[in-house]
């Protein structure tokens, strides 16, 4: 599944907000130029999130736009499905008879089982828990990987028990 535009930005739109306080309305132009978001663009998405019941706007020389929930009771599973709509990896999941195959689809219950693990992390994963995490633990997770892919003997590695594939890489010879 990949995000579209309206996820990443409607998500960085209210981690904005959420830096600046539930009580500092923050202006559009300000969102824009710290996130780098075209301003009718943006103001389309923080439509959707007014609609939605997670911004308000405040009027005035001082006014902008406010957070009406606070961070940690906003999930990315929200924002995922608010923006996005259909929600499932593939359609024949909600909608089977869009397919020929699905009575008889042998991956389709795998499909079924990735969007409900996708789901259940956006679901647990809070703005507040976002807003805690620290972006260089994104970075040393990847640069391991680049540097564990390298060779294909690292490219297994064992975590909690169990045998872990890095991306792009096949499990060496015994």
């Amino acid at each position: 599944m990949k995000l579209s535009t309206r996820s990443r930005y409607g998500t960085r739109i209210l981690l904005e907000l959420s830096r600046r306080g539930v009580e500092k309305p923050v202006q559009v132009s300000q969102i824009s130029k710290k996130q780098g978001i075209p301003v009718k663009y943006l103001e389309q998405l923080i439509r959707i999130l007014k609609q939605a019941g997670l911004v308000t706007s405040v009027r005035g020389p001082k006014g902008g736009h406010i957070m009406t929930k606070h961070p940690s009771e906003i999930t990315l599973g929200q924002l995922v499905r608010l923006f996005e709509g259909q929600t499932e990896l593939v359609v024949c999941i909600s909608e089977p008879e869009k397919c020929d195959m699905s009575d008889d689809c042998r991956v389709r219950l795998a499909w079924m089982k990735a969007t409900e693990a996708l789901y259940e992390i956006l679901d647990a994963t809070t703005l507040e828990a976002v807003m805690q995490t620290n972006p260089a633990e994104l970075s040393l997770h990847t640069s391991e990987s680049l540097a564990l892919t390298g060779n294909p003997e690292n490219c297994w590695r064992e975590e909690e028990g169990l045998t872990v594939m890095l991306p792009g890489r096949k499990k060496p010879r015994d």
